[in-house]
């Protein structure tokens, strides 16, 4: 091993990321540091190594159960030294990191070579890597806060920026988590159901490895990756009676900030609703949209505002049918499919649109804010589910 390489990987570059790739690449095996918990803060795979299950380990940022029952077994038996330990058919060696008397990890080597490392070589490896990790942790003077504190701090949009985020999840697994998005629950409430609430979030945790469920806002956030069964959690939500949004895809773990807001938005819409569901929140984006930009402004038309009144009035479907008749483009056909309602009823309420409101439904002109006092007064009419939609990823 060319031990110079690796000393100057880590003078020069102060990156875990960077020492750990100097590191698999001089001593020719996969390596991994995780923190205590057996999160994955950082890991570089060996040229030529191809595993699914590191993959998959990577994509969550944590070992499977295996691995870790494996792991933690062989280093209760022999603490302080560098241990063996098989998990599905490979050979992993694992030594523990430490800062002094701080326990701050493992580095997990994977040996798919016929020789292991000199013990030598892994020992230098290894105080440098404690070294970067420990300094890592406490980079701009932060505090050893655990990962989830640091979740809730990016939600209560404690960060001033993006970089200032990273630098507080420095040396956690949060520094290479990827979820592609997150399930937002809703719990009960009630303090007795404390330990329900609890179990709950135990059980859906099991269910979805690497889910880290937190508790926030009265609520139980569950990350999702792509492997994870959505049919199971829709079954679970079932059984025990629950109220969730799934978000978009989250482009990178610092927009969770915003893209909670969103679903929280979504899910304190539906939750008049008595029966459990799981719904999506792309599916609501327009909705959404709409009623918060409705708040802000009356009627831009007043003749639909008379429109609208006759309606409320009357529960008359005046102001549904010209706004279904200009998203078809002015095709009657189009519109009395639409509205299950025959041609000559819709030809009808056109007429007297333009008749007794003197609304030229057909005009190409001020179509825009048509459409939009329309859209207002649906929603005041009840109509909201004509913004709801299943969209397309």
């Amino acid at each position: 091993m060319n031990k110079t390489t690796v000393l100057n990987t880590f003078l020069q570059n102060n990156s875990l990321d960077m020492l750990l790739e100097a590191v698999s690449v001089q001593l020719g095996c996969t390596v991994i540091v995780t923190d205590n918990a057996f999160h994955i803060v950082s890991s570089f795979a060996a040229k030529g190594f191809e595993d699914d299950a590191y993959r998959k380990a990577v994509a969550h940022s944590e070992l499977p159960l295996s691995a870790c029952s494996a792991i933690a077994k062989a280093t209760e038996e022999k603490r302080g030294e560098r241990v063996l330990a098989q998990v599905n058919g490979k050979t992993l060696a694992v030594s523990e990191l430490k800062s002094g008397s701080l326990a701050l990890g493992y580095i997990i080597y994977i040996l798919f070579q016929s020789e292991p490392p000199a013990d030598a070589d892994c020992l230098f490896c290894e105080s440098l890597i404690a070294k970067q990790f420990y300094t890592d942790r406490r980079t701009n003077g932060f505090a050893l806060d655990s990962a989830e504190e640091i979740i809730i701090e990016l939600l209560d949009g404690k960060f001033s920026s993006e970089e200032v985020f990273k630098m507080k999840a420095a040396g956690t697994f949060l520094s290479a988590f990827n979820p592609e998005r997150f399930a937002l629950i809703s719990l009960s409430h009630d303090s007795a159901d404390r330990l329900k609430n609890e179990h709950i979030a135990r059980s859906l945790e099991q269910s979805f490895h690497a889910s880290h469920p937190i508790f926030y806002g009265g609520k139980v956030l569950l990350f999702l990756h792509e492997d994870h069964d959505i049919r199971f959690l829709s079954s679970l939500i079932s059984e025990y009676n629950l109220r969730a949004v799934i978000s978009e895809r989250l482009e990178k773990l610092f927009s969770l900030k915003k893209e909670y807001d969103a679903v929280n938005d979504v899910l304190e819409y539906l939750k008049s609703k008595k029966a459990p569901f799981l719904e999506r929140s792309r599916d609501y984006t327009l909705l959404m949209l709409l009623k918060k930009s409705g708040e802000s402004f009356g009627f831009i038309n007043e003749k639909v505002k008379a429109v609208f009144d006759h309606d409320r009035e009357n529960n008359g479907e005046l102001c549904l049918t010209l706004y279904t008749y200009l998203i078809c483009r002015h095709s009657l056909a189009e519109t009395s499919a639409r509205l299950f309602t025959h041609r000559n009823t819709v030809q009808y309420r056109i007429k007297k649109l333009r008749d007794d409101f003197e609304i030229d439904s057909d005009s190409p002109d001020g179509q825009l804010p048509l459409l939009l006092s329309l859209t207002k007064a649906l929603l005041l009419l009840g109509n909201e589910s004509l913004f709801i939609g299943k969209q397309e990823e």
